[in-house]
């Protein structure tokens, strides 16, 4: 079976700011730009109709949205993840919300956790100092990229590889 997820991608004026901030934390394992996107859902090994059915059956207007800010995951603890956030969309979270429902009669459990839209940048498989990723993030503070208008959610298949995962595209949603 497949590893799915759903996304919605950056311009590439966004990846190329983003990847320009690629440098500084020796720990991090950058994310290569071609794979800078927003998660919506990570479904994990699923068949791919009923996902696909499942996406269709929902409807969204185009959205307007802008990176903005960094920040780890998990918060206030030992950093995972180096993220730019998204700034705060009533309508992604509503096309979130609808997405997340509409998969449900896949098998799919829509996480618990509080949507937290982000791009990631990096992961660490070793936590950096935490006066290193503070001297990071305030030397690339304020973040802003210029907003963007949303225009479809992608379905990728993830396939692992040595030298990393291959995204492919298996279905997009057009937004109205």
């Amino acid at each position: 079976m497949p590893r799915l997820f759903l996304a919605i991608d950056i311009p590439e004026a966004d990846k190329q700011k983003l990847q320009s901030l690629q440098q500084g934390l020796t720990a991090a394992r950058w994310t290569s730009p071609d794979q800078m996107h927003i998660t919506l859902h990570f479904l994990g090994e699923t068949e791919l109709a009923p996902v696909i059915e499942a996406m269709d059956s929902v409807q969204s207007p185009m959205l307007d949205l802008q990176v903005k800010g960094l920040g780890t995951f998990p918060p206030r603890k030992q950093a995972r993840v180096l993220w730019a956030g998204i700034e705060h969309d009533n309508a992604l979270i509503s096309l979130y919300n609808q997405l997340g429902t509409a998969l449900q009669p896949t098998g799919y459990a829509p996480d618990t956790r509080p949507y937290h839209p982000h791009v990631t940048l990096a992961r660490f498989r070793v936590p950096p100092e935490r006066h290193a990723l503070t001297e990071y993030t305030q030397g690339h503070s304020p973040l802003v990229c210029e907003p963007f208008r949303a225009k479809a959610v992608v379905l990728y298949e993830s396939q692992l590889q040595p030298e990393g995962a291959v995204y492919t595209i298996r279905h997009c949603l057009l937004l109205s």
